[in-house]
Order: structure tokens, then C-alpha cells, then sequence
């Protein structure tokens, strides 16, 4: 009886404890992985700023489920979110200072200038579209097995990325 209560015990700790990791999407491959990890500073456990990137980034995701601040020598401080669109998992990492991982927020892009918030394109400083985000300037990521992450620094006013 004791072994089976504490097979059962132990089944419960095990799901509670590897529910709580994220889920990467199975379009990036273990390296892809070990490396976002490799980059890991904290995980953001404010459902403040989880509901404020939500409502901010509402062209990129339906439902935010995660945040981890994040740093690379190449890109400086970064946000590594996953979330759900139109019922696909996905990350998206968005460019912050590293003051807004003090004040739990995200602040890089001021979004009072931005009238729809559903329609916009995000992009990076390589003065590329989101369709071409694999340029290699300030702000873009070429993760190894040929995976573009961009990090999203800017809006896409058509032209060029603007920086608010």
C-alpha cells in the first residue's frame, strides 16, 4: 500500500513539475533549444506583464503563456515568449532594456503611437519586412539549423522598421 501511494505521489510531483516548462514549438530542433536555454536569465512570473504583451503584441499572439528574460552578447537583453496563435504553439523574442526586467515590464516600443494594434507588423532594425526577417544586422538571430527568429525591435510602417 505504501509503495503504491508513493508511486502515486510521485506521479503527481513529476506532471506538476513538467507542466510548468515551456513548450517549444517542433519547429526548432534541440540545438535551437540548448541555445535560447543557454541565453536564459530569469523566468517573468508577473501575469501583469504576461496580460501587457498579450494586449501589445495582439498581431502575434492569441494567448501569451510564458515570458523568460534573456541576454546574448550579440542582441543584448531580450524577451523569449511563448504563446499561441490561431491554435499553433509559438515563441517570438522581443527586444527590452534591461530595465524592464527590473520593473517586470516591456516598454522598448512605445505602443500610444500605434492606432490598430491587430494589424500591425513587427520587425527588427535591418529595414527588412517580417517576410524577410533573416538579414543579419542588429536585431536579427539566425538560429543554427537554418530557423530565423527575429528579434522584434520595431513596427513595419512599410518602408522601413521605426523604432518608437
Amino acid at each position: 500500500m505504501k509503495k503504491i501511494l508513493l508511486l502515486l505521489v510521485s506521479m503527481a510531483v513529476t506532471q506538476f513539475v513538467f507542466s510548468n516548462e515551456p513548450v517549444y514549438p517542433n519547429y526548432l530542433v534541440i540545438e535551437d533549444i540548448a541555445l535560447l536555454e543557454s541565453e536564459f536569465v530569469k523566468k517573468m512570473d508577473s501575469e501583469v506583464l504576461i496580460n501587457d504583451i498579450e494586449s501589445k503584441f495582439i498581431s502575434l499572439f492569441d494567448k501569451v503563456t510564458q515570458v523568460n528574460a534573456q541576454y546574448s552578447k550579440e542582441n543584448g537583453y531580450y524577451y523569449l515568449v511563448f504563446g499561441v496563435k490561431s491554435n499553433l504553439s509559438k515563441i517570438e523574442l522581443l527586444k527590452i532594456e534591461e530595465e524592464d526586467i527590473i520593473n517586470n515590464e516591456y516598454s522598448y516600443i512605445n505602443f500610444e503611437k500605434i492606432k490598430n494594434k491587430s494589424t500591425v507588423e513587427f520587425c527588427g532594425y535591418n529595414n527588412f519586412p517580417v517576410s524577410n526577417p533573416c538579414h543579419l544586422p542588429f536585431c536579427s538571430r539566425l538560429i543554427k539549423n537554418g530557423t530565423c527568429l527575429n528579434i522584434r525591435c520595431g513596427v513595419w510602417d512599410g518602408i522601413q522598421c521605426q523604432v518608437y
